[in-house]
């Protein structure tokens, strides 16, 4: 999937590959073939594959039991795409930041599409009520900032860019330094300039979290498909994926490969990358159409990880209120782990390794305001317990002077008692 900049065209590094109009899928809609008026949608109403993978439930138990709260409650969190459809499964803020000049325009569904694997409310009970999105309770900003990947899809169609992205950072700046909104992603990838530098360094020294996707292989013929061609390292292709190599508070998120039966990693387009911080399975993640439908994603996708890795961190900002953005990185980092059943996994896939939300909810960890992390005091080793020494005994001598002469006392008696009968008989 690729997006024109100007005459030029730059690779959309969101990881979603899926072309619209693809047919059904058997457990449900694929999310990039829904319409916003489609009348015929197959609803997905199994089980999220990589929720469970992160093993959700048991997180939000974590997270209820410490806040009293639904999962990702009072944080809020900016989509900054092509825009999120208004529809009941996705929690909004009123408003709309949209720098397109086009407001109202059709939404591509792309930014529906994230937001839901972000925030998307269960699915209703009568479909199952599985989890969609990783934290529902959160409140999601709208930054509207393209409205399709190149500009031949439609005559008139905003298509993506660097400055366009970089004035959306922008809108939402002032809501950043308040705190109103937590954490920012971005599930995109454009060509790096000043601008994008100057408002993602605005972003982060403000205390908000960038979560960048790590992109994907753009098609032959299109930009960046000449670099990317042999290339073992992406970190400078994909923006604003590459800052996370310099900034602690840019997270860039990598997507677990599809596990055949040898144990190897099958990573589809995912091109490898030194800026992931680290990985989240994607392959079927949930999220919500268009239509306001639950839908699904059948590939691996590095926007739905970005949207997935938001998520956690809307949890752990949560559960940790007092913590700094950079203590709230650091947990996500240090508690991830590798990735079961892979041989050969590089960090070049997967950063740090594989988010564990449970973990990160729950273990000890000692962090400094700057997210170093401090090595939690290991308790002192057991004195070994030394007994008073006895009192001396004073008449230990005598004891054993009186046993000794016992016994010679009762010997002599036993002799005498035996001798008697032969004295009496001489007699």
């Amino acid at each position: 999937m690729l997006i024109r900049v100007g005459l030029a065209a730059c690779v959309l590094g969101a990881g979603l590959v899926l072309v619209p109009g693809v047919p059904a899928l058997a457990a449900g809609s694929d999310c990039a073939s829904v319409r916003a008026d489609a009348t015929d949608t197959v609803a997905d109403d199994d089980p999220s594959a990589p929720l469970e993978a992160l093993d959700l439930d048991r997180a939000w138990e974590v997270v209820r039991a410490r806040t009293g709260q639904e999962p990702g409650a009072g944080i809020g969190i900016a989509v900054v795409d092509s825009g999120i459809q208004r529809i009941s499964g996705i929690p909004q803020a009123s408003g709309q930041v949209d720098v397109t000049g086009s407001p109202g325009a059709p939404i591509y569904f792309h930014g529906t599409d994230v937001a839901g694997v972000v925030a998307g409310a269960p699915r209703p009970a009568a479909q199952g009520g599985d989890p969609i999105g990783i934290a529902p309770g959160a409140t999601l900003a709208d930054v509207k900032v393209y409205e399709a990947p190149t500009a031949a899809d439609t005559d008139e169609a905003v298509p993506l860019t660097s400055d366009l992205v970089a004035r959306g950072l922008r809108g939402i700046l002032g809501a950043v330094r308040e705190g109103a909104i937590r954490i920012v992603v971005v599930a995109l990838a454009v060509p790096r300039t000043p601008e994008l530098d100057d408002a993602v360094a605005a972003i982060t020294d403000a205390g908000g979290i960038l979560v960048a996707s790590a992109g994907n292989r753009p098609a032959e013929g299109e930009f960046g498909a000449d670099e990317a061609d042999g290339l073992r390292d992406a970190a400078d292709l994909f923006w604003p994926a590459g800052y996370s190599r310099t900034d602690p508070l840019v997270v860039t998120a990598g997507t677990t490969g599809a596990v055949d039966g040898d144990g190897v990693a099958d990573y589809g387009t995912v091109l490898p990358s030194s800026a992931i911080t680290v990985a989240v399975p994607t392959a079927g993640v949930d999220s919500y159409a268009l239509d306001g439908s639950p839908c699904t994603n059948a590939a691996i996708s590095t926007s739905a990880a970005a949207g997935e890795v938001a998520g956690v961190l809307a949890l752990l900002a949560q559960v940790f209120p007092g913590d700094t953005p950079r203590q709230l990185v650091a947990r996500l980092v240090a508690t991830a782990a590798g990735q079961p059943g892979a041989s050969g996994a590089s960090d070049l896939r997967l950063g740090a390794g594989v988010v564990q939300p449970v973990d990160a909810l729950t273990r000890p960890l000692e962090i400094k305001r700057d997210g170093a992390q401090r090595p939690v005091a290991s308790p002192p080793p057991a004195r070994p317990v030394v007994l008073p020494p006895p009192p001396p005994d004073v008449l230990a001598g005598t004891r054993r002077s009186a046993v000794w002469w016992g016994a010679v006392g009762l010997t002599g008696l036993v002799v005498a008692l035996v001798l008697r009968p032969l004295l009496t008989r001489r007699r």
